[in-house]
Formats: C-alpha cells, structure tokens, sequence
C-alpha cells in the first residue's frame, strides 16, 4: 500500500468547525448538514466575477482599426463600410438599412396623442379639474418627452378649449 505524500499532508485544506447555532423557526443547523454550506445572509461568490481583461466591445474596435492596406491606409473598419456601402449600391436592403440607421440615425415615428377629448369629458363628469389636467399632462409630457417645452403644450390647451 503507497504511503500519503508528505507534500499532500502539508497543503490540505484545515478541518472547518461544524457551526452549531439553529434558526430560530425550524430549529435546522445552519449551512446545511455539514455546517459549511450557505448561510443566511452571505453570499456565495462575494467578489463577485471576475473583470474581463478586455470587453467585447473593445477587443472589435482593437481588430477593426488594424491596418489591412499600408498603400491606401485602410483599416478593416474601412473595408466592410465600402463592403456596405458596394452591397447597398447593389440593391441589398438590408445594407442600405444597417447604413443608414448607423449613419444617419433611424426615422422618427410620429406619435399621436389624443387626450384632450377625455379631458373634456372628465372635466363635464366633474371628476377632474382644469388645473388637475394640465398638471397630470405637463408631468407626463415632460416624463416621456424632455425635449418637448411644456409652455407649448400649455398655449395649445388653451386655445383649443
């Protein structure tokens, strides 16, 4: 029979106390049966992940500025935009679209927003008032739409009623 290696013996990992203490509502030993499993309150992994060396996002940019050209100075970035734009030029929609999403933006949808007409009939209900109304309106638009000045919105509700 081969005797354990001194060297083994030395690196092995201390002995860990069961931990005798119960929870007061079921009288069950923490951290499980062994004592050393989790115990309330404390996470299992409290460094967290480890940080990437470098993120995804950075890696791309890194290969996509490498020069692929020296006489004209190309990066790979370089040659799939021309890549786009020759498969744009040649009718393929969805490069025109990744084109002019990236380049320009994509298209603003119109909204529209109709709640002047229940206003009005919360208002003749007696349920709301005026001011209650431009309140709950100034506050939402100026939530869902910062760029939107809310004066405007005020002279429009006056006018119309």
């Amino acid at each position: 029979m081969a005797k354990r290696s001194t060297k083994r013996a030395a690196t092995a990992k201390p002995h860990v106390e069961k931990q005798q203490e119960t929870t007061p509502t079921n009288g069950k030993t923490l951290g499980g049966i062994t004592g050393k499993g989790f115990m309330p309150g404390k996470s299992g992994n409290p460094l967290g992940r480890r940080p990437l060396a470098v993120t995804l996002s950075q890696h791309v940019r890194d290969i996509g500025s490498e020069v692929i050209d020296t006489a004209t100075g190309w990066t790979r970035l370089d040659a799939v935009l021309r890549r786009l734009y020759n498969d744009a030029m040649s009718g393929k929609v969805p490069a025109a679209d990744i084109l002019l999403e990236r380049g320009w933006g994509k298209v603003m949808q119109p909204i529209e927003v109709s709640w002047q007409e229940e206003a009005r009939r919360l208002i003749a209900d007696g349920k709301l008032t005026p001011e209650g109304v431009w309140a709950e309106t100034s506050k939402l638009v100026s939530e869902l739409f910062p760029e939107i000045q809310v004066a405007e919105i005020k002279t429009d509700m006056n006018t119309d009623a």
